[in-house]
């Protein structure tokens, strides 16, 4: 078997493998491939000089009381489905976490795809560390809240570099994984191709933002819902006022409380593969948050 960064002629193949294990859009893999560094961020593990499986290696930062610990997401683990059952799954996790750990990344963190994953990814040293809040609203739940205050209150779509300000702003001082500006771009670009857009709220005096998208013809997606509490259903209500849709599903961060939200949701899973920041309360606290996540 044979480890090694992603060449443009594996990209036939990389295709080939994600249409066969995701089973997305053929029009959203193009708009991956066409506006990530994929090459760059991609690992694949050859096997008779056949990709079997890949995944892809974000750089992100995890904030701890305002101090960045280098890390990167794991993403889009994938193995064809003629090799399954194998190990190289595992094997090729194993290996990307060896190669970060070597130029000083200590920290990779992933988001299953369903319950199972999250015990098939404790056999590989992952820990389950980021929550959030998740409910989903029928239209008519939400306008029950139409009583709410919306003077001075507005829903505009909003430039990358605004929304990433407004949200480490927001979570100055949380333990939370903070993104470079190049995947607030791609969210935007996700965000339209599903017919939705990286949203700025203005609450009077406050300013909050939320990542939408369309996920089906009567189902929406906030991904992402960051706004003082006190303004939280003021945010909703501008939402369900400018994305028309059946049910809306609300994600919220763990520091949420109240009758808008409900229980906790096990969302990623964090692996530290130095001993010294293992030992590091901070980098440890449970409860984390992360957010986006391109699930």
């Amino acid at each position: 078997m044979n480890t090694r960064n992603a060449k443009k002629q594996d990209e036939a193949r990389l295709k080939e493998l994600w249409n066969r294990c995701f089973g997305d859009d053929e029009a959203y893999v193009e708009l991956y491939f066409s506006q990530r560094d994929w090459i760059k961020e991609t690992l694949v593990l050859e096997k008779n000089d056949v990709i079997v499986s890949m995944l892809a290696i974000i750089p992100v930062d995890m904030m701890c009381q305002n101090i960045a610990y280098k890390g990167a997401m794991i993403y889009a683990v994938a193995t064809h489905p003629d090799f399954e059952k194998k190990g190289y799954g595992s094997y090729l996790i194993q290996s990307a976490n060896e190669l970060l750990n070597k130029k000083g990344v200590h920290i990779t963190m992933l988001v299953p795809a369903n319950e199972g994953l999250f015990q098939y990814y404790e056999k590989l040293g992952y820990e389950r560390q980021f929550v959030l809040f998740e409910r989903e609203w029928s239209r008519e739940e939400l306008f029950q809240l139409q009583e709410i205050d919306l003077y001075d209150c507005a829903l505009t779509v909003a430039e990358p570099w605004e929304y990433n300000q407004i949200r480490n702003q927001i979570l100055s001082g949380c333990s939370y994984v903070s993104y470079r500006e190049d995947e607030i771009v791609f969210q935007k670009k996700e965000s339209q191709f599903y017919g939705a857009d990286l949203m700025k709220i203005m609450c009077k005096d406050t300013v909050g933002c939320a990542v939408i998208e369309r996920i089906s013809a009567r189902k929406v997606l906030i991904k992402e819902l960051l706004i003082e509490e006190d303004c939280l259903a003021v945010a909703m209500i501008l939402i369900g006022k400018q994305m028309a849709s059946e049910l809306y599903i609300f994600r919220t961060p763990e520091f949420f409380s109240g009758e808008l939200v409900e229980e906790l949701k096990s969302f990623g899973m964090i692996r530290i593969n130095d001993s010294y920041l293992r030992s590091e309360d901070p980098i440890c606290q449970k409860n984390a948050y992360l957010g986006i996540a391109y699930d």
